[in-house]
Parts: structure tokens; sequence; C-alpha cells
């Protein structure tokens, strides 16, 4: 069977697939790709302006960078349990929908990485982040880790990010 016939029959098989499952995640995944280089950078600054005495914009800038540090470690985070899931998940399903995710956390960091390069370096690393994301990495089962990965990051660190950002 020649080259192309089989990726006919590929494309037609995906196609003709039931998208009930983790596949259909996958191809919605795929659809919402985005990339760093299509973002606005330069058309505004990296830090909200403000006005205020040197004192006060060192301290904002200094929050923002903060944000934006905090933001890059928590993607950092999930680039490394993405290729984790990847790596263990035993349905091929599933481990397509893993490719996506490891893809699109690290587009992540990739925009983290540039912003705090304009925002004027990294802020310091939060230790407690730190020491979650080691916990949540150590974890053994996929269950365990996709576990953690919902109850402590999704639920309660997401919402601190921002509270903090407002």
């Amino acid at each position: 069977m020649a080259v192309e016939e089989r990726a006919d029959e590929s494309v037609e098989g995906a196609h003709n697939r039931d998208l009930g499952g983790v596949y259909r995640y996958y191809e919605l995944a795929k659809r919402a790709e985005w990339q760093v280089k299509d973002l606005p950078w330069g058309e505004l600054p990296p830090i909200p302006e403000y006005k205020g005495s040197p004192q006060k914009l060192a301290r904002r800038k200094d929050l923002w960078r903060s944000v934006i540090t905090q933001q890059l470690q928590a993607d950092e985070l999930a680039v490394e349990m993405a290729a984790q899931l990847f790596s263990i998940a035993p349905d091929h399903e599933a481990r397509l929908y893993y490719t996506t995710m490891v893809q699109d956390e690290s587009r992540h960091t990739e925009a983290w990485l540039k912003l705090i390069h304009e925002a004027g370096g990294m802020a310091e690393r939060d230790p407690y982040l730190d020491r979650l994301a080691q916990q949540v990495l150590e974890e053994e089962t996929l269950e365990e880790k996709v576990f953690l990965m919902q109850v402590f990051y999704e639920r309660l660190i997401i919402p601190r990010f921002r509270m903090i950002a407002r």
C-alpha cells in the first residue's frame, strides 16, 4: 500500500472516529492552539503604567514581576507534569491528548519567559510552590498525579493568582 493511501485512510479514520472520549479533547486542543509569536508583543508595556513616586512605581514593578515569575513557576510545573502524564498514560488517545498539553504548557512558559525579560527580569521564586510541585511530581500513579493537579493546582493556586492580579 502506498504511503499516500495509508495517510488518506488514517485521516478518514480520524474523521469517522467517535469523538465522545479523550480523543475529543485532543481534537479540541489542536483546534485551539495559539503561537507566542502571534501575540502583540511591543504594542503594550509589559507591566501596566502607573503614576506615583519612584518608590511606589518600583514596588508596583516588583509586585508585577513577582506575579509573572510565579505564573512561570506554575507553568514550569505544568510542563513537567504533562510530560510525566504523557509518559505514563497507558491509552493511545490519552497520550495524544497529553502531547497537546505539553505543547500548550510549553507555549505558556515561553510567553512568561518573554514577558519576564521585557518586565526587567525574574523575581524570587515562591518556595512553597516549588515544594508543592515536588510533591505532585513525586507521586507514582497517573490517578494521584491528576488528582493532585486538579485539587491543589487548579482549585487552590489558580484562584490565588487571579486574586494577586486584581
